[in-house]
């Protein structure tokens, strides 16, 4: 699991945010260097299934955001 979090880190260092109009697929986000929260978590998504984590891509709004956030979300065991 280190491994895939040092991998991550990796990406998030060497990608920057970029607004974009649609989403990108995971090759498309390493090709052209970055992209936006869905291109992220996309690419992470991505990552992850490799890997056999299992993960759901999912939005949060905050109040008077227009926008929204894209996230992965992992399975936690306690």
């Amino acid at each position: 699991m280190l491994r895939q979090i040092d991998a991550q880190r990796d990406l998030m260092a060497n990608t920057q945010y970029m607004h974009q109009r649609r989403a990108l697929h995971p090759s498309e986000f390493h090709a052209t260097g970055g992209g936006n929260c869905v291109d992220y978590s996309l690419a992470t998504a991505d990552f992850l299934s490799y890997f056999g984590i299992p993960v759901v891509i999912g939005a949060f709004f905050a109040e008077g955001d227009v926008a929204g956030h894209a996230l992965v979300l992992v399975p936690v065991q306690r």
